[in-house]
């Protein structure tokens, strides 16, 4: 009988921590980076390309090293909704990513080279130069989307940084 008793007691302590724990990260809000100010449009100041795309450089970069399709590039980048929900970012996972430029969404293929090593800036990408035309993203966002992008490195085809 004391056997019994203990067993359960164990169990019931399982069910306490169990419920614990799903109820704390249940609840625990997602971290999130704010977004900016001007998220919900182009802003006034920024430069629009011929494909509709904004860019506002928030740093200048060694005006030297531009990325080219055939190259990778080694960024931080957080990405927010025109509502101002955050959607992905590298900065919260603490790492930078390393992407082939050219595999990417046709948005970043067009603004991302026009940055040099070392500039960080704000992205406007219309929904049609990002996810809305991607059927194998049936998840992502969708209409315009804002990338906080720096350029933290350019790895070229054959291996060297530039």
């Amino acid at each position: 009988m004391d056997q019994n008793k203990t067993i359960l007691g164990v169990l019931i302590a399982v069910l306490i921590l169990a419920a614990a724990y799903f109820f704390y990260f249940r609840s625990a809000p997602e971290a999130t980076i704010p977004a900016p100010e001007d998220v919900t449009a182009i802003p006034t100041g920024a430069t629009i390309t011929e494909d509709g795309i904004g860019i506002r450089f928030l740093q200048q970069g060694d005006g030297e090293n531009f990325p080219t399709l055939a190259d990778e590039i080694t960024i931080h980048y957080t990405g927010w909704q025109t509502d101002g929900v955050m959607f992905d970012s590298s900065r919260l996972r603490g790492e930078p990513s390393t992407f082939p430029l050219g595999g990417l969404i046709a948005g970043w293929e067009l603004s991302v080279p026009l940055m040099s090593k070392g500039s960080r800036a704000l992205i406007w990408i219309p929904g049609d130069l990002a996810y809305d035309n991607r059927p194998d993203r049936p998840d992502a966002p969708k209409g315009m989307l804002v990338f906080d992008i720096e350029l933290i490195d350019i790895i070229a085809a054959g291996g060297s940084t530039r």
